[in-house]
C-alpha cells in the first residue's frame, strides 16, 4: 500500500480524461521483482483517476508512453487497472482528479503474484522547507579549501542523501563526499575542459558540463562506472538542471540562451527554451546567463547576469518576468551579476549575488541579505564572488566561495524559527544636526551623523537587530569598542536594506559579558530623523546610549604666493610649481581626517621623515588632489607619533597662487610646523 495526499503544492497538468490544464497530480514509480498480472487500485473520499506509462511521463504530452488508464474501475469513484509488468521497466503511475484545481486524501493498494516497490518520484536534491524567521549562522566554516578544490571552484552539488559533489577544474576530477565524510572519499577522474556545473540524479549519474571545447554535456554512470555524451552544445554550460520529466537544461551563458533536450529520445541536439542568442535586456532576452531551477510545474528560473536580475519563465512561455532585481516591479533590492538560484519547498528564492559578495533570501513579505552581509572578505562571516548554492537536508547552506577558492557552509539556526519565546527590547532615539558625524567607511569624504548604542545580553544566543524608521537606516554591529576614525576594527556584522522600507536586519549570535556596540547611521550625508531599535531573542537585552570618541579638530592656513620656492611635481617636468611643506606632529598614531579647503586647484603629497624637493618621490606615501568638487577633498590617513609626517602642498597648475587651509580631525589637537625651503 502507499498512502498520500493531492494537495495545492502538487504540480498541474492536462491529464488525458478532460482537455482541464490545472489539474493537481502526483507521479510513482512502480517495480517489480517478478513478472505477471498485477491489479493497482485506488482508495479514497475523492474520485481518482489513474494512467500508468513505461519509462517516462512527460506531462506536456501525456499520451506519449501510456499503456493504461481508468476513471471509474472501482466503486466510490476509486480507479482498477488490470495490467502485465515486467521486471527492469520503469514504470509510472499517475493519480490525478477528474475536476480541476481539486484535492484530497487517496491510497494505492497494489495484488499481484509478488511484493512491489511503490515509490514517489522525487527531487534529486535538498528542497527544505522553512519558516518565514529563518535565519543561518554569519560565519560559516570551511568545508573544503584550495588544496582539494584547486582554483576557483564553480561546479557544486548535493543529493538527497547528503552526498556532496564537486570538481577540481585543475586536476579534471569530480569529487565526492559520502557519509558525511570530512574528506572527499571517492574521485572521478574525467576528461573535461573547465567544467562550471554539475547536476546528480536519483540514481547517482553525474551530469558534467564539457561544453568548452568539447562542445557536449557528459554523463558519468554511477552503476557502471562509464561515461557518455548527453547532449551536443558549442559552449560551456553555466548551469545544468534535469527536472522531474528527465529533461536536461544547460544555461549557454556565451550564447545569452537556455536549452534543453528530453533524454528519453535519442536527438542530441537541444532546442531553445529561454533567450533569443542575443544579448539583451528585453524580456524575451538574457545577457550572459549563469544559474537556473526549474521547478514541478516546469517553470525556469534564471539568474541574468549581465543584466543584474532573475528572470521566472513560466511553463512554454518565451518571454519573461523579472521577479528580483533590475527592472522588477518591487525592485526592492539591487542585484550585481546574479550567479545562481536555489528555490525551497515554499518556493522562495535564494540567490547568490555573486559581485555584490553575498546571499540573498526572498520571504512571504521581503528579500534580505542572510550570507555575506559585510562586504567581501575571506574572514568566516564573509565570502568572495561566491558562485553556486546548495542545500543540504537539515538546511544547512553551501557556497562556492570561489573567490577564497574554498567551499563554506553556514549551519542554519533552529532556534530562528521558535517565535513562542521570543522577547523583544526596544530602544528609540532621534539623529540631528547635534549628533555625532563620522565617515562610514576608511576613505570614505563624506560625514554621516551617527548615535552609537551598547547592546549586553544576559543569554548566550541567537538575536535579530533590526531598525523601524522613516529614512533610510544603516547598521552596524562591533565587539568591545568602536572607533569612528577606523570603523572597519571590530566590525562584526552590517546591514543596509535587510528588512523592507530600507531598513537593516543583523542576525547574530551574542555572547554574555561580551560588550556590543550597535552604530546606527543613515544612507545620505547629512540625514537626520527619529528612529527605532527592536532585539528580538531568547530574553530582554540592555539597550542604551553611549558616548564614543568625540572629534578634536586642527587648522592651518597659509597661501601660496610667487615668493614660494617651486619644484619640479613627481608627474611633471618643469619646476615651477609653488609648494610648501609642513609638518604634521601628533601625540597618538591613529587615523586622522585630512580636509583640504582652497580657491585654487591644489594637491598634496604626505612623506615620512623627510621631503626632497629636487627627488619628490622618495619617502612619499600618499598623494591627494582637491580638482573635483568646489575645491574641497578629504582623506583618512595615519600619522604615526614615532615618525615625522610632512604635507607638500602644491598646485595642479604651474605658476599659480593662492589661499589654501588644512583641517586635521582626531582623538587628539595637532600641532602643524611650516618647514624651510629645503630639507
Amino acid at each position: 500500500m502507499y498512502s498520500s495526499a493531492l494537495t495545492t503544492n502538487n504540480q498541474m497538468y492536462s491529464q488525458p480524461f478532460c482537455d482541464a490544464s490545472n489539474c493537481y497530480y502526483e507521479a510513482i514509480q512502480i517495480d517489480v521483482a517478478i513478472d505477471g498480472l498485477y491489479a493497482i487500485a485506488s482508495n479514497s473520499s475523492i474520485d481518482t483517476y489513474a494512467s500508468i506509462y513505461s519509462n517516462s511521463f512527460d506531462p506536456f504530452n501525456p499520451s506519449v508512453n501510456l499503456i493504461s488508464k481508468n476513471k471509474g474501475g472501482c466503486s466510490f469513484g476509486g480507479f482498477r487497472l488490470a495490467v502485465n509488468l515486467l521486471v527492469n521497466v520503469k514504470y509510472i503511475l499517475v493519480v490525478t482528479r477528474y475536476d480541476p484545481g481539486t484535492t484530497g486524501l487517496f491510497s494505492i493498494i497494489m495484488s499481484g503474484p509478488a511484493k512491489t516497490n511503490i515509490k514517489r518520484i522525487t527531487l534529486s536534491f535538498n528542497l527544505p522547507k522553512f519558516c518565514p524567521t529563518a535565519d543561518w549562522n554569519p560565519s560559516g566554516t570551511t568545508f573544503a579549501n584550495q588544496s582539494t578544490l584547486g582554483i576557483y571552484p564553480t561546479a557544486f552539488f548535493i543529493d538527497m542523501n547528503n552526498t556532496v559533489y564537486a570538481v577540481n577544474l585543475e586536476k579534471q576530477q569530480i569529487l565526492m563526499w559520502t557519509n558525511d565524510s570530512i574528506n572527499a572519499n571517492k574521485i572521478i577522474s574525467a576528461n573535461f575542459s573547465d567544467s562550471y556545473s554539475i547536476f546528480v540524479t536519483n540514481n547517482g549519474d553525474v551530469y558534467y558540463d564539457n561544453g568548452y571545447l568539447n562542445g557536449r554535456v557528459d554523463k558519468w554512470i554511477s552503476n557502471t562506472d562509464t561515461f557518455v555524451n548527453v547532449m551536443n552544445v558549442n559552449s560551456s554550460c553555466f548551469g545544468l538542471f534535469v527536472d522531474i520529466n528527465n529533461t536536461l537544461y544547460c544555461s549557454m551563458s556565451s550564447k545569452n540562451k537556455i536549452v534543453k533536450r528530453w533524454l528519453n529520445d535519442g536527438e542530441m541536439n537541444a532546442k531553445t527554451v529561454a533567450g533569443i542568442g542575443i544579448y539583451g535586456f528585453g524580456s524575451n532576452q538574457l545577457a550572459n546567463p549563469k544559474g537556473i531551477f526549474v521547478d514541478v510545474n516546469f517553470d525556469l528560473y534564471v539568474a541574468d547576469f549581465g543584466n543584474d536580475r532573475i528572470q521566472l519563465f513560466k511553463s512554454r512561455e518565451s518571454t519573461g518576468i523579472t521577479i528580483v532585481g533590475k527592472g522588477s516591479s518591487n525592485n526592492i533590492i539591487s542585484l550585481d551579476r546574479p550567479s545562481a538560484i536555489v528555490l525551497d519547498a515554499d518556493k522562495y528564492l535564494f540567490i547568490v549575488d555573486r559581485d555584490n559578495h553575498r546571499i540573498i533570501r526572498s520571504g512571504s513579505n521581503d528579500i534580505r541579505c542572510i550570507i555575506g552581509c559585510n562586504g567581501k572578505g575571506s574572514q568566516s562571516h564573509q565570502i568572495s564572488s561566491p558562485t553556486s548554492l546548495s542545500f543540504d537536508s537539515y538546511g544547512n547552506i553551501f557556497i562556492t566561495d570561489s573567490g577564497n577558492d574554498r567551499i563554506q557552509k553556514f549551519d542554519f539556526l533552529p532556534n530562528s524559527c521558535d517565535t513562542s519565546s521570543v522577547v523583544q527590547s526596544m530602544y528609540s532615539s532621534t539623529l540631528t544636526a547635534k549628533s555625532q558625524r563620522y565617515n562610514r567607511y576608511v576613505y570614505d569624504t563624506r560625514n554621516y551623523y551617527y548615535e552609537a548604542v551598547q547592546i549586553d545580553v544576559v543569554t548566550d544566543g541567537f538575536y535579530t537587530i533590526g531598525s523601524n524608521s522613516s529614512i533610510d537606516t544603516y547598521g552596524y554591529l562591533y565587539n568591545n569598542s568602536f572607533d569612528p576614525f577606523n570603523p572597519s576594527v571590530n566590525l562584526i556584522s552590517k546591514d543596509s536594506d535587510g528588512c523592507t522600507n530600507r531598513q537593516f536586519r543583523l542576525a547574530v549570535n551574542l555572547l554574555v559579558n561580551v560588550k556590543y556596540i550597535l552604530v546606527v547611521a543613515t544612507s545620505d550625508a547629512d540625514g537626520t530623523g527619529a528612529f527605532s531599535i527592536i532585539v528580538s531573542g531568547l530574553t530582554n537585552t540592555s539597550i542604551k546610549r553611549i558616548n564614543t570618541t568625540s572629534i578634536v579638530q586642527s587648522t592651518y592656513s597659509s597661501v601660496l604666493t610667487d615668493k614660494h620656492p617651486t619644484y619640479s611635481r613627481i608627474d611633471c617636468d618643469l619646476p615651477n610649481h609653488y609648494y610648501e611643506a609642513i609638518q604634521i606632529n601628533v601625540n597618538e598614531s591613529r587615523y586622522y581626517s585630512l580636509n583640504f579647503n582652497s580657491s585654487i586647484n591644489t594637491y598634496g603629497y604626505m612623506y615620512i621623515d623627510n621631503f626632497y624637493p629636487s627627488a619628490p618621490s622618495i619617502n612619499l606615501t600618499r598623494m591627494v588632489h582637491n580638482s573635483f568638487y568646489k575645491h574641497q577633498s578629504k582623506i583618512k590617513i595615519v600619522f604615526q607619533s614615532t615618525t615625522t609626517n610632512i604635507l607638500v602642498v602644491t598646485t595642479s597648475s604651474p605658476n599659480v597662487t593662492g589661499t589654501f587651509s588644512i583641517i586635521v580631525s582626531g582623538v587628539n589637537n595637532v600641532t602643524f610646523e611650516r618647514l624651510s625651503e629645503c630639507l
